[in-house]
């Protein structure tokens, strides 16, 4: 089984230096599966660095997932109260799939064959 989106996007703040806090609660109800709400409907995480004034909101889904993740967002008017107390916001959409390069070819092997490996990429679109 692969990693939820969370836990890689705990992994890649931690990675960038960031001490992290994990704000999606879990409401038990209705039973029997419940449901998870986010903190101001927004974020999934929130992340602190020493360097970087302010606080990281993080919502952290599937890259197909970006565009209703955005538009929800946008909708949200505790996200301009955020932004305008000097925090940041960005969406961080996984998926699994071969790596590109910037151009958008495919990356080749030593010997000249296309790589084929999948790995985790991530997109972020700031808010």
């Amino acid at each position: 089984m692969g990693s939820l989106p969370l836990q890689r996007s705990l992994n890649k703040a931690r990675g960038e230096g960031y001490s992290v806090g994990i704000v999606e609660r879990f409401i038990p109800f209705p039973k029997p599966w419940g449901h998870r709400v986010d903190l101001f409907g927004l974020f999934d995480a929130v992340a602190v660095r020493r360097d970087i004034p302010g606080v990281l909101g993080i919502q952290a889904c599937r890259d197909a997932d970006i565009a209703a993740h955005r538009d929800k967002a946008i909708a949200i008017h505790e996200l301009e109260i955020w932004k305008a107390a000097g925090n940041r916001a960005v969406i961080w959409g996984w998926a699994f799939k071969v790596p590109r390069n910037p151009d958008g070819s495919r990356r080749r092997l030593h010997d000249g064959t296309n790589d084929s490996r999948k790995v985790w990429t991530v997109r972020e679109i700031v808010l």
